[in-house]
């Protein structure tokens, strides 16, 4: 209870925020205390916001803060009896004028009505000459909705002379009374406003309001998160102050969508005043009209990072979404989705997108109508890649002959240096025959390409070249040309080894293996075949010699 006597406090001294804050708390109670009064929903509703009017004019004079639900009680009592006074009141001018139009009551009633919540119904019969003074005296106790004149005439004795006189009868009347705020407006205007702070223009409209005289007749503030908060109003206020107030609530923010309706002409519709219901949405609930996809290239994707948080930071921008990744340190990639204003803050980040990196790829999406858009807000979503991702622009075939193959292979790459390119592959080879072949494949700006060609074809004697674009990559300034190169000396009459030299040189090496060989066989000979000869010859003798001193055989 402390914590409401200080927000009581602080509501005497002017602070409206401490005040609503006390009506959220007191809210259900007033209204279930006037729903019994009334029994009806929407009458309760009406004299709820009557009551919240008075307290707040009358908060002041609360000489004790601990007592400010049974005063909050008792002023929404006195609304209560001062609408149903009002009521009566309103029947009893009526009678008084029927009583002076001489007319007849012939019925009366007081209550609660289909169309609103407090209704009179009086029926009476005046004489004709007075009807006319008697509804310009009705007309003085309020707003006509509706009226309708029937007349009906008779002719009775048929076959009379014409001469006779008409007898005019006595004027019926069906009078319907019903209180002003229960009787819906002729014109309603439905108004979305987009707004940066949706909770200050929710009070600010309700100042307004109560500036012209008008009556709430419900609001709601919802509170989300700190940039997706959203209201909504529905008051109504006389026609002379519509179009004041009108003007107004359009100046509170950006408009999305503009209706105005009206209202089929029945018994409880009145021009005397206009209806409004203004929903206020947060810049983050509204989308943008023109969404664009980019695709940036950046020599430095992390730097280029950097600069566009920075601009969006500048900007006033709104950051979606925000990612850098660098995984693959050789393919850094970073993405960025931020809505701004259009005008200055979309030129600005824009001139800094273009010093980031220069654009690959742009579409852009345009939302549909019927969805909650506006014109004055882009969505830029932009995915950075690195620079040495994008593919040539160019590429450049070129063959080259040249007799010297490694010179020309050492200006290469002082000419790619010099260009500020980029080689992607590099072979340098010697073959069996004598020729040396070089190829290379290398990335060279765009705008340098043309003078490259030039000075690589004055290096020898082209032999073949094509050229060819690849339309799916910008021109810009990160574009590249592509040089796929190859170099190779002349091919030679009689190629190393096939010469008159060569070949004594090949007779002298054959003749060689040929004495080599003879040699080892000599060699296998003394070593292997004459001892093994020598022993199979002495074995031999030596059977045989056996064989000569043996005895001849005995005779029998």
């Amino acid at each position: 209870m402390d914590a409401e006597e200080s927000l009581v406090r602080r509501a005497q001294d002017g602070d409206r925020a401490s005040f609503e804050e006390l009506l959220r708390r007191t809210s259900r109670l007033i209204y279930a205390r006037l729903y019994l009064e009334t029994d009806r929903p929407d009458r309760a509703e009406d004299l709820l916001q009557d009551t919240y009017l008075v307290a707040w004019r009358s908060v002041g004079q609360l000489a004790d803060p601990r007592t400010f639900r049974p005063w909050m009680m008792a002023i929404a009592q006195n609304v209560a009896i001062d609408a149903a006074r009002r009521e009566s009141r309103k029947k009893r001018a009526a009678i008084a004028a029927i009583v002076e139009a001489k007319g007849r009551v012939t019925k009366s009633d007081l209550k609660k009505h289909d169309a609103g919540q407090f209704g009179a119904v009086i029926n009476c019969e005046v004489a004709s000459e007075a009807s006319g003074p008697l509804q310009d005296r009705l007309k003085q106790l309020g707003k006509v909705s509706r009226l309708d004149i029937a007349r009906q005439q008779t002719a009775d004795g048929q076959g009379l002379p014409v001469e006779l006189q008409v007898k005019r009868r006595e004027s019926c009347f069906a009078i319907s009374l019903y209180n002003l705020a229960n009787v819906q407006p002729r014109e309603t205007v439905n108004l979305t406003l987009a707004v940066a702070d949706p909770e200050t223009t929710y009070k600010a409209l309700l100042a307004r309001v109560e500036k012209a005289g008008g009556r709430v007749v419900s609001s709601q503030l919802n509170r989300e998160q700190a940039d997706q908060s959203t209201a909504s109003i529905h008051f109504e206020t006389r026609a002379a102050d519509a179009e004041a107030v009108e003007a107004d609530v359009k100046l509170l923010g950006e408009r999305v969508k503009f209706a105005v309706t009206e209202n089929p002409d029945t018994q409880n519709v009145t021009q005397s005043k206009r209806g409004f219901k203004v929903q206020i949405l947060s810049m983050a609930h509204v989308l943008p009209r023109h969404t664009a996809t980019i695709q940036l290239g950046a020599p430095d994707v992390p730097a280029a990072y950097r600069a566009l948080q920075e601009a969006a930071t500048k900007a006033n921008a709104r950051v979606i979404n925000a990612t850098l990744n660098e995984r693959n340190r050789q393919s850094v990639t970073a993405l960025l989705d931020v809505e701004l204003r259009t005008g200055e803050d979309e030129t600005a980040f824009r001139t800094a997108m273009s010093a980031a990196g220069a654009i690959i790829a742009q579409t852009v999406e345009r939302a549909a109508q019927t969805q909650n858009v506006i014109e004055t807000k882009v969505r830029l979503q932009i995915t950075l890649i690195d620079a040495k991702q994008i593919p040539p622009r160019e590429t450049t075939t070129l063959r080259i002959e040249t007799d010297q193959v490694i010179e020309v292979s050492s200006q290469i790459s002082a000419l790619i240096s010099e260009v500020k390119g980029v080689m992607v592959q590099q072979d340098l080879a010697h073959e069996a025959n004598g020729r040396m072949r070089g190829y290379f494949v290398f990335d060279v700006p765009l705008a340098a390409a043309p003078s490259v060609v030039q000075k690589l074809r004055a290096a020898g004697t082209v032999r073949s070249q094509q050229s060819s674009r690849n339309p799916q990559v910008p021109d810009s300034d990160l574009a590249t040309a592509r040089l796929d190169l190859t170099i190779s000396n002349a091919e030679l009459i009689v190629p190393p080894g096939e010469g008159f030299g060569a070949q004594i040189r090949s007779g002298l090496q054959t003749s060689f293996k040929a004495i080599s060989v003879s040699l080892i066989m000599v060699v296998v000979g003394l070593c292997v075949v004459l001892p093994w000869g020598l022993v199979l010859w002495g074995g031999w003798k030596l059977i045989a010699r056996l064989r000569r001193k043996a005895p001849p055989a005995a005779a029998t």
